[in-house]
């Protein structure tokens, strides 16, 4: 009996607590987002998902915007350089109750219609413009943990980004039960952007989703995920060229600044650059494309691959945090 309430108290987190992405702040205004139990709106800037649990598999549909995400009428007014903090929680309302795995954050214009209100998400050109990753790889502790103890994350939007109207896709990878394939759980949520200003920037790489990952990709299928310190590659694009000088975490804690070739580093913890095709080709050479929130031992990781590829790479910069509160942000330059 009392194996049973184990089993069923370990069980509980992937069976009951899901959630949606519940808030976006941008520049002080706090925008809110429709609960899946709410009556059908488009009265919005956060598209409405039908249903607090995960999508299942990195090639379903859904995985653009959610589970049977609607339309929304309504954006978001936003600048490049903008700061947005976001906030997922879960049905109750209850804080957020899962806390291993990556939080990801994408941008795509909606292009051929007027604004976003009418724009097919699966028709997105997506480009990626933060991750965040672990906090502490010593101890296994994720940027994600920020919502289980009921606190936003936040990225800022890239300083020369085009005006427009744009999707801004924010993304929970739960790694909880991704020891095998398929366990992955995805919580893809997507707001609706005005973005203002006279910058002209576009980004030099886009990935269409779904597409980007495989319920195979390194940081999907995750078997070692509870063994510390825990090693982590991000799935997906790498980070745009276009991404603002400062990622979402606070760097004012940052201490050392280093230059390392764009082709990257092993991740150890992080918001970081890594790229679906870079990951591939890096794992076998022991030099994974990164992490911004990746450990100054990660730097050392990637010697060997550098040698090899610094005629065919630009650098990149990287700041690095104190062993105890890991995190770089590193820029990579697409050719």
């Amino acid at each position: 009996m009392l194996f049973a309430l184990a089993s069923l108290a370990l069980l509980a987190p992937s069976v009951i607590a899901h959630g949606w992405l519940s808030t976006i702040s941008i520049d002080g205004t706090t925008y809110t987002g429709p609960s899946p139990d709410d009556a059908p709106t488009k009265d919005t800037v956060i598209r409405q998902v039908s249903d607090v649990g995960p999508v299942k598999g990195a090639t379903n549909p859904d995985m653009v915007c959610g589970l049977s995400a609607s339309l929304a009428n309504k954006q978001a007014t936003a600048m490049p350089g903008s700061k947005i903090d976001f906030m997922w929680i879960s049905r109750g309302p209850q804080n957020w109750i899962h806390k291993v795995g990556p939080v990801m954050t994408y941008l795509a214009e909606c292009t051929g219609t007027p604004d976003c209100s009418t724009f097919d998400a699966s028709k997105a050109q997506w480009m990626k413009i933060d991750q965040l990753g672990l906090s502490d790889a010593a101890s296994g502790t994720w940027w994600h943990q920020n919502f289980f103890d009921g606190k936003p994350l936040s990225v800022t939007l890239p300083s020369d980004l085009k005006a427009g109207n744009y999707l801004f896709r924010n993304e929970i990878i739960a790694l909880h039960t991704a020891t095998s394939e398929g366990g992955a759980e995805f919580y893809p949520a997507c707001a609706q952007l005005s973005v203002g200003g006279t910058q002209t920037g576009t980004p030099n790489a886009t990935v269409t989703i779904p597409g980007v990952y495989s319920d195979t990709d390194a940081g999907i299928l995750t078997p070692d995920i509870f063994n510390t310190p825990v090693q982590y590659i991000f799935p997906g694009g790498a980070v745009s060229s276009m991404s603002a000088e400062a990622d979402s975490a606070d760097l004012a804690d940052l201490k050392a600044e280093t230059t390392l070739p764009a082709v990257a580093f092993n991740v150890l913890s992080g918001s970081s650059n890594s790229s679906s095709s870079d990951s591939s080709s890096v794992a076998s050479s022991a030099a994974s494309a990164t992490s911004g929130t990746a450990s100054p031992t990660a730097v050392a990781g990637a010697a060997s691959a550098a040698s090899t590829t610094a005629a065919a790479s630009k650098s990149c910069k990287a700041k690095t945090t104190s062993q105890k509160k890991r995190r770089v942000h590193a820029r990579h330059w697409f050719h």
